[in-house]
């Protein structure tokens, strides 16, 4: 039951072109660490079939991505490994597969899914090196609680409860939420699908943003945070 479920909640591209096909909300939160990203050793935690980390390794000096789920490391070292790409399989709340210390580390839609938040956050923290950055995406908790059809999240964050824990571990933190401008582009490919003449995918990278605060009207909110030298208790 647990791999069927998987099969369903998690998308399982072959490329980068299939992507752009089916989860460009997703990779927009990828194209939003390119600022701090190039030239650096970055992890990505809970990578999942390792096209975010492929995305990623295109500017970065190299990636490490880590996932809870065997299958989708294996889909990831199939179709998404290069020379500055390494996938594990490992828990990113318990013991990391590698010792060194990372400039940057993303997590994107993961928060929600770990049994236990601060345990988590504290892994991120002690893997980060000094003035390490963090890139955090999670789903809106008020109106992700209102969801019924993915029993993968375990928690549902309020604005003040995912602040209150980032700050707890981070210093700096910048709290947006991810938008979509629906410019001349969208409307026209909109049109365009609705003639038949264009495929139904009408959603563009670059029309992505980061809007400052945690909106609760959008669905996805997103820091950027540096590593702070002391835990707060």
């Amino acid at each position: 039951m647990e791999a069927k479920l998987e099969k369903i909640v998690r998308l399982w591209p072959k490329t980068l072109e299939e992507v752009y096909k089916t989860a460009i909300p997703h990779l927009a939160r990828y194209h939003f660490a390119m600022p701090n990203v190039t030239g650096k050793n970055v992890c990505d935690i809970a990578c999942g079939v390792g096209y975010g980390s492929f995305y990623l390794s295109q500017y970065a000096g190299n990636v490490v991505g880590i996932d809870v789920s065997e299958e989708a490391i294996e889909w990831a070292k199939r179709y998404f490994q290069n020379h500055k790409t390494k996938f594990y399989c490992a828990d990113g709340s318990l013991l990391w597969p590698v010792e060194n210390k990372f400039d940057v580390v993303t997590s994107y839609e993961t928060l929600e899914h770990v049994q236990n938040p601060d345990m988590f956050l504290s892994q991120l923290h002690a893997h980060l090196s000094e003035n390490g950055i963090l890139l955090m995406s999670i789903p809106n908790g008020p109106r992700d609680k209102k969801r019924t059809d993915n029993p993968h999240h375990l928690h549902h964050f309020s604005a003040e409860d995912f602040q209150n824990l980032i700050n707890k571990y981070f210093a700096n933190a910048q709290f947006y939420s991810q938008s979509y401008s629906k410019n001349l582009k969208h409307y026209t490919a909109k049109c365009l699908h609705k003639l038949r003449l264009a495929k139904k995918q009408i959603y563009f990278l670059n029309n992505y943003y980061l809007s400052k605060g945690l909106d609760k009207n959008l669905k996805t909110w997103f820091v950027i945070a540096k590593k702070e030298n002391k835990i707060k208790n």
